[in-house]
């Protein structure tokens, strides 16, 4: 019962940790040894009676040496509307994975972002964990548990002053 109420826990606190941006999509399953990634740009525009404009950047890279896997995610995007800037939000986020085996691997990340229009001035965390591959079956799916802690730094400006907080968080 103590484990039950402790998992129970553990689960409640970790729907509470949405400050990390989910990189499932991005994480690399099990790449092949050496660089991999890839880099996009968009531009989208609108004419007519609301001109709109939005520029958009991102880049991913990974590597593998071993048993170590490095991913880093790098995205900007700014935008306007007629003229007035409407968008502008960067993100960034590095991620060590060391595979202990077929099935378990431990990994450590570092995040930043800001959002000048959600008034994050900056939001910047660290944080590691471990992971179990429940199941996969190669580019087709995986699935996975783990679970995870992280230390955040969030800086918010509420338009007469701004407000830093410091949080501890655990995910799953």
């Amino acid at each position: 019962m103590r484990t039950l109420m402790l998992f129970a826990a553990v689960l409640l606190a970790s729907s509470h940790a949405l400050a990390i941006s989910n990189i499932e999509s991005e994480r690399p399953g099990l790449p092949e040894a050496g660089w991999g990634g890839h880099i996009e740009l968009s531009l989208d525009g609108e004419t007519g009676n609301s001109r709109e404009e939005t520029y958009t950047g991102a880049a991913k890279i990974t590597f593998r040496r071993n048993n170590d896997i490095y991913l880093g995610i790098v995205e900007r995007e700014y935008g306007t509307t007629r003229d007035i800037k409407d968008t502008d939000e960067s993100f960034v986020h590095a991620r060590w994975i060391h595979v202990l085996d077929e099935r378990w691997a431990t990994e450590g990340f570092i995040q930043w972002e800001e959002d000048e229009f959600d008034n994050l001035v900056s939001r910047s965390l660290a944080g590691g964990g471990g992971r179990y591959v429940v199941a996969q079956d190669a580019k087709v799916f995986s699935l996975s548990i783990g679970l995870g802690g992280f230390r955040e730094r969030e800086v918010l400006d509420l338009g007469s002053y701004e407000e830093k907080t410091w949080t501890w968080r655990i995910n799953s």
